[in-house]
C-alpha cells in the first residue's frame, strides 16, 4: 500500500478532478472503500456499533458516506456531527446518510469502533475548542 502525505493526497485530488472526476466520486469512493475495510477486517468489533465524529469540511463528508455505507451494510452507526456541511459535495453525503440512518440501529453498549472524520488535508492550526 503506497501512504501519501496529505500534500500529496491533496494534489491527486485535485489533479483527479481537473480530469473530470466529480469530487462527490471522489468521497463516495474514499467512504465506501473505508466502510469495506472496516467491515473486511474488524467485523468482530462491529457488534456494537460504529460512532463516528463528522466535521463540516469534505473529511466530514468522507464520514457520512462510511456511516451510510455500514448502515446499508445492517450496522449499529451513529454519526456525531460538529454541525452542518459547508462544503455541496459534503452535504450532499450527509443527506444521503441520513436517509439511511433514519432505519438503521443505533449502537449499543460502547462501540469498539470510532471514525475520525474531524481533519481533513486542508486542516491547519491549532485545534479549535469543538474539536
Amino acid at each position: 500500500m503506497r501512504v501519501t502525505t496529505a500534500t500529496e493526497a491533496a494534489a491527486r485530488d485535485r489533479a483527479a478532478i481537473a480530469a473530470g472526476v466529480p469530487s462527490y466520486a471522489l468521497m463516495t469512493a474514499a467512504g465506501e472503500g473505508a466502510a469495506r475495510i472496516l467491515l473486511e477486517t474488524y467485523a468482530h468489533r462491529l457488534a456494537h456499533g460504529v460512532v463516528l465524529y463528522a466535521g463540516t469540511g469534505n473529511n466530514g463528508g468522507d464520514a457520512w458516506v462510511v456511516a451510510e455505507s455500514l448502515a446499508a451494510a445492517g450496522c449499529p452507526v451513529e454519526v456525531r456531527a460538529l454541525g452542518e456541511p459547508n462544503a455541496e459535495v459534503a452535504r450532499e453525503a450527509a443527506a444521503r446518510a441520513r436517509v439511511a440512518l433514519a432505519t438503521a440501529v443505533p449502537p449499543s453498549g460502547i462501540p469498539a469502533v470510532v471514525v475520525d472524520g474531524l481533519l481533513g488535508l486542508g486542516v491547519a492550526g491549532p485545534p479549535r475548542a469543538d474539536w
